[in-house]
């Protein structure tokens, strides 16, 4: 089987050695394994070079065109040969495999601390490239207002087009979110507005202020700069509390497992306690139903007391408890099966009484 390309997502705050791991995966994948075969392949490896060296075994054997690096910039790039670009380098040079990065701008810096390395890859495409180029931005305007659920259909005027890449400066993501929310607010007008320029700078400035004076200025190498930090400054609090969050569920998590070992444990103890009550009960030739051996083994089980006892001494105390049990319903039943014997002496008292009465008359 060829595999035409492979999309590998760069593990966060990853090494190389993840990196190969992920390789594998990625291989998995595309190949429908349900198991990770060719990833716990390249994990026997013990050694970096070995593993790219597997690396490179798999490229040929299934033919792979290019690899495309997702998030590139999350990989942890080092001086030494192993953890750095040029081994990947290396990887091209003895398969040749196209590979493709793609990634923020610090990741640029990352991967190429010196001139050497950068002048062995192709050109760098800048993403934001077609944010200048106003022809794409109107063809992109006219296709997307081509979905609308207005009364009456709106056309993209050149005001329109204009306020629009005004307020998102060509960002066809902030074009998609201004042009939902001119969509949403007039839908819950009760008065339906009239939708030209002022109306799409409305939109924008109610649903989006910080972004449009970042987008105001974005021109600046200064505002730049700051809104470069800025991006750093709520990735690195978006990761913290990704961190934080994982390790709650991981602590959830471990606490689920030991609530469920415990479990087991009670249950395998509870069964192994009936079992025993059940040989005794063979023994002395005793009749009791499950339900009832059940009962006494919970009700032992469930007392503080006997939080610490053996199974051994579980079973005894149900046992004693199962025939207390028995033993104080037989008395119950002889006592409701007992005569009265108050009223027969009440009788015999008054027909004493009667007699001496009739004797005296």
């Amino acid at each position: 089987t060829q595999i035409v390309y492979l999309v590998v997502v760069c593990p966060a705050n990853s090494n190389f050695s993840a990196l190969y791991s992920s390789i594998g995966t990625a291989i998995d994948t595309a190949l429908g394994n349900s198991k990770p075969i060719y990833c716990q392949m390249i994990n026997k490896c013990k050694t970096l070079g070995d593993k790219a060296a597997k690396v490179c075994e798999l490229i040929s054997l299934f033919g792979i065109g290019c690899i495309i690096f997702d998030e590139i910039q999350l990989i942890d790039f080092k001086s030494t040969k192993e953890n750095s670009f040029e081994s990947l380098l290396t990887i091209v040079n003895k398969t040749k495999v196209g590979l493709f990065a793609v990634g923020t701008e610090d990741a640029y810096g990352k991967m190429f601390p010196n001139i050497r390395t950068s002048r062995r890859t192709g050109s760098l495409i800048q993403a934001s490239q077609y944010c200048n180029n106003r022809r794409f931005f109107s063809n992109i305007v006219a296709f997307l207002m081509k979905y609308q659920w207005l009364d009456k259909p709106i056309q993209p005027t050149e005001e329109i087009v204009d306020a629009l890449y005004s307020v998102t400066k060509g960002i066809v993501d902030q074009l998609i979110a201004v042009y939902m929310y001119m969509q949403i607010d007039y839908l819950r007008a009760n008065k339906k507005p009239v939708i030209d320029g002022d109306y799409v700078v409305k939109v924008a400035e109610k649903h989006f202020p910080g972004m449009q004076k970042l987008l105001s200025e974005i021109e600046d190498p200064e505002s730049e700069a700051m809104r470069n930090a800025l991006m750093k400054e709520t990735q690195a609090k978006l990761e913290m509390e990704l961190r934080h969050a994982q390790m709650e569920d991981n602590m959830r998590m471990i606490e689920e497992k030991n609530e469920s070992i415990e479990q087991e444990k009670q249950s395998c103890n509870r069964n192994n306690v009936i079992r025993d009550i059940q040989r005794t009960l063979s023994i002395t030739g005793e009749i009791y139903n499950l339900e009832k051996i059940e009962n006494a083994v919970d009700c032992v089980m469930r007392r503080a007391q006997n939080a610490n006892c053996s199974e051994s001494d579980l079973a005894n105390k149900a046992y004693t408890l199962l025939k207390k049990r028995a033993s104080d319903k037989r008395a119950k039943q002889s006592a409701k099966n007992k005569p009265d014997t108050s009223n027969i002496q009440l009788r015999n008292l008054l027909e004493a009484c009667t007699t001496t009465l009739g004797t005296t008359n």
